[in-house]
């Protein structure tokens, strides 16, 4: 008995944490607002999957991801057996819907590989250099886990434990071979070593984006100094020697020493331009922030008085409107998961024209693009919905009537004109070219815009200025060519200016290049007509907003020699691929059997779904010799819509032994239903089913368990729940926002029931990595067979789990108050030389009310505990582990501590 029992806990253990219970009780929507049809094209190494009628993705995919394949096989000596799925998005809000992982994908995410299935997910955003440095990116992750991870027949990878840096520094490193390195990794890494030093060991217990940038930095070294061969050799050596062997069998040398290497190889690189931050005197800025805050997306009023601009300096990014003394005068405050602000790209615009203050902003809602139209202290004018995926970079005429903006369908990425006073949208250009930046000359007579370099079917790394002259409806190249182009403005003098993939600002005049060469690095140019530029720049880990007169800093720029551009990739057309069909793959799955007198026990946990993610299937079962006495919880999930629909079908077991008897549970159920979500922040749930609850009591008689009671009933109910979630996580669980469920179940027939559950949680972030935690809970039951409840040890910690069943009553209140902190951030020990760290502490306080016969307002009717304690959570991929230690502050003298061991998230 004591060994059914203790299978059944861990059951239990198993279905809260691998099921992620709590996700599914609160928890973040992805709202399916288009149903997307894709196809599949089969290439020599790949399965390319795409939205239907985009060969042209499909085609410039296919020629990348093959020739990423070739230059990987052919320096680790590695030839896949079987074929890596790619799937396509056409924008990066269709690729922030997908069922492939469950996680929500916010802004930053540029694509995933993973490492159980092999798949790799990408978005297009309108920039195919972007799309190229993902996939190379993430191809090179499936062939990093063809070489270090091996999957066993229980779907979990098994390899050597690496930093993190080397997996994402050796793909941003050979994806860089082709592209060379993104403009901002030597920006950022110079900055970063102004004021930082670093070991090889520290790098090696990092996980933020320094990993990216200095592992990139790592392989390029490694390369400088011991040839290209040697980048795949250490890869290779990972496998079987780990980490630190890998290092002295591939190099010769510790890790301190290869360490000490690489500190001076990156000194020696960057740090001689340090002189260079003494020009940063010509420059105003508005901001001054501490490390790690985002002030991005300047753009300046043409009178030159005012700029608005994206911050997180207070957490969540606003739009802020500030004087440009540096004064803020007003903030807009954006809702970020019911109304998706797009961050990473500019998607406001301001105008003052005929004296009246405008700024436009793009936002989407309902997935379909929207424009607004604000005054000048954030008043909504106008709402303008427009038939595009995305809408960024907008700019607006000088007499304020149009705005030139990029749109984004069907995989373009092209050239719009929208006039404000008849809503009229048109589009100026159409073709394969991606278009950005669009800016009016003076005269307001042509749009300036770049787009990138394509001939027929070859592909450039290089882009160029053109211009669009809005009477004629003719374009034209206008200026220079130049990789990573933005920002063009056309001056009065007709000089050019922009900005460039290196973050600096160029000139271009009379035929001639030239550039500034500060320390920092420029981002999102804005011009005034009478020459006042603004912009945001990078320095001390920050992006700081700046404004600098464009004829103060002239002097400053220098003369630019014309570089060899590398040659265009000439892309073939390809015909339309296969439609999709259903295949149905293992996710992950695991499990164990055991064989102990005459009797098989164990688990198995199983996960598959579609390749597409959007049907799943969960299945979960103890394997039980005793059929009525297994656990087992089958769901099916549909995903491919807004709305989403399931099917669960679960028997569970569970009870508890004291010293003489034993109760035992059995729950069976059926129960479909259905789940609408109003944004990514709420939801409505509702459902019916069939549910059957049995009750066992055993007592011990002359040595064998006897059946003393039993009772069963059937009962038919139906619920519906409205589910409120915005919180952000930590590792351990939310740590900022509100959670809400309020949920109704109601059972008309058989056992007659109503009852109301109402579980609110509230996170309120103090400083750092502090938390205030609590919860308010109310359950009640009402009619002619009500359900009774019972304080447990879960609800009112510092108590045994059933120490009060036998004390019950239909209405239960609760609280649960926590205080979390860092614990332990980081210990390093000589003897063994260990570190570890990220434990996080808490103290905790709970009560318990239950009503258990009679009026409310009796106050003999109220049944009352109190419990507090403390603790520690640790993580323990994939899920933390918390440790409580709890009193009771109410009972008789037989008051103890309790020890409690918990899997998953905190409340």
């Amino acid at each position: 008995m004591r060994r059914w029992l203790l299978g059944n806990i861990i059951f239990s253990l198993l279905l809260v944490s691998e099921l992620r219970g709590e996700q599914d009780y609160f928890g973040k929507n992805k709202v399916q607002y288009e149903k997307t049809s894709f196809r599949v094209k089969e290439s020599e190494r790949f399965l390319i999957y795409y939205p239907e009628g985009e060969e042209n993705l499909l085609s410039f995919a296919q020629f990348i991801v093959e020739d990423q394949a070739q230059f990987l096989e052919k320096n680790l000596s590695l030839k896949k057996k079987d074929k890596t799925p790619i799937i396509i998005y056409n924008s990066f809000l269709r690729f922030s819907e997908t069922n492939i992982i469950l996680d929500l994908i916010e802004e930053g995410i540029g694509g995933f590989a993973e490492l159980l299935r092999r798949r790799v997910v990408v978005p297009y955003d309108g920039d195919l250099s972007l799309l190229e440095r993902t996939l190379r990116h993430e191809v090179t992750h499936i062939y990093e886990y063809e070489v270090l991870f091996k999957r066993g027949a229980a779907l979990i990878a098994r390899g050597p434990n690496l930093p993190l840096f080397v997996l994402e520094g050796y793909s941003e490193y050979t994806a860089s071979k082709f592209l060379g390195p993104d403009g901002f990794s030597s920006l950022y890494l110079q900055d970063y070593l102004v004021g930082n030093n670093f070991s090889l060991e520290d790098l090696a217990r990092d996980k933020s984006y320094l990993s990216y940038r200095l592992g990139e930095a790592f392989y390029f070294f490694i390369e400088s100094i011991y040839g290209e061969r040697k980048t795949h050799q250490f890869l290779l050596n990972l496998k079987n020697k780990g980490f630190a062997e890998g290092i002295k069998a591939t190099f010769g040398k510790s890790v301190k020493s290869l360490g000490e290497d690489f500190l001076e190889y990156l000194r020696l690189k960057y740090l001689p331009s340090y002189s260079l931050r003494a020009k940063d005197s010509l420059l105003r800025f508005l901001t001054h922030s501490r490390k790690g805050v985002f002030n991005i997306r300047p753009v300046i009023s043409p009178k030159g008085d005012k700029v608005a601009y994206l911050s997180n300096e207070k957490g969540d990014f606003s739009l802020h409107l500030a004087l440009t003394t540096g004064k803020v005068i007003r903030r807009l405050k954006f809702k970020p998961l019911r109304e998706e602000i797009r961050f990473l790209k500019r998607v406001i615009a301001f105008s003052s024209s005929g004296g009246e203050e405008e700024i436009a902003l793009f936002a989407l809602r309902e997935g379909k693009s929207e424009l607004r139209i604000f005054s000048g202290n954030f008043k909504l004018k106008k709402r303008f919905l427009l038939p595009l995926a995305e809408c960024s970079e907008p700019s607006f005429s000088p007499d304020g009537k149009s705005l030139a903006f990029i749109g984004l369908k069907d995989g373009f990425s092209d050239l719009y004109l929208f006039t404000l006073e008849t809503g009229k949208l048109e589009r100026l250009t159409s073709d394969w070219a991606d278009d950005f930046s669009p800016s009016f000359s003076p005269t307001g007579e042509t749009i300036i815009f770049v787009k990138r370099k394509i001939e027929e079917r070859k592909v450039y790394q290089e882009t160029e200025i053109w211009g669009y002259i809005l009477k004629s409806q003719t374009i034209f190249r206008f200026g220079p060519s130049h990789p990573g182009i933005r920002d063009p403005f056309l001056l009065p003098s007709g000089e050019l200016l922009f900005r460039a993939g290196d973050q600096q600002i160029y000139l271009w005049e009379n035929g001639k290049l030239f550039r500034t060469n500060f320390f920092g690095g420029f981002s999102d140019l804005s011009l005034t007509p009478d020459g006042k530029l603004c912009f945001s720049y990078f320095k001390n880990g920050s992006w700081e907003i700046g404004i600098g007169e464009l004829e103060e800093m002239k002097p400053v720029f220098q003369p630019v020699e014309k570089e060899t551009a590398p040659e265009g990739k000439t892309i073939s057309s390809i015909e339309e691929g296969e439609r999709t069909g259903f295949t149905l793959g293992a996710d992950y799955a695991y499990g164990a059997l055991t064989l102990s007198e005459g009797l098989f026990s164990g688990y198995v946990y199983l996960a598959l779904s579609d390749i597409l993610g959007d049907h799943r299937f969960f299945i979960l079962t103890d394997l039980s010799g005793v059929v009525d006495f297994s656990n087992f919880y089958f769901s099916y999930w549909y995903l491919k819509e807004r709305i989403d629909y399931n099917f669960t079908l679960y028997q569970f077991l569970y009870g508890w032994e004291t010293s003489n008897r034993a109760y035992l549970f059995r729950e069976r159920g059926i129960f479909p239903g259905i789940s609408y979500p109003f944004s990514r922040e709420d939801r409505l749930e509702m459902g019916l089913g069939l549910r059957n609850l049995n009750f066992w009591i055993y007592e011990v008689s002359e040595g064998e368990w006897v059946l003393q009671e039993s009772s069963s009933y059937l009962s038919l109910p139906y619920f519906f729940a409205y589910v409120f979630d915005n919180t952000r996580y930590t590792l351990f669980g939310p740590n900022k926002g509100t959670r809400a469920r309020l949920n109704f179940e109601i059972s008309p027939f058989s056992k007659n029931y109503y009852t109301e559950y109402l579980d609110l949680r509230r996170y309120q972030n103090l400083f750092s990595d502090y938390t205030l935690a609590l919860r308010l809970f109310n359950i009640g039951s009402f009619g002619k067979d009500p359900d009774s409840f019972y304080i447990s040890g879960e609800i009112c910690r510092g108590y045994a789990p059933y120490q009060f069943i036998d004390t019950t009553g239909t209405f239960l209140s609760g609280f649960q108050s926590e205080f979390r902190f860092p614990l332990i951030k980081e210990i390093k020990l000589g003897l063994p030389p260990l570190t570890f760290g990220n434990i996080m502490g808490r103290v905790f306080l709970d009560g318990a009310f239950l009503l258990r016969a009679g009026r409310w307002q009796k106050k003999e009717s109220w049944f009352t505990k109190f419990g507090w304690g403390f603790g520690i959570a640790v993580y323990i991929p994939p899920l933390p582990v918390r440790v409580d230690f709890s009193y009771p502050l109410t009972g008789g003298k037989d008051k103890r501590w309790q020890f409690t061991l918990r899997l998953g998230e905190e409340f």
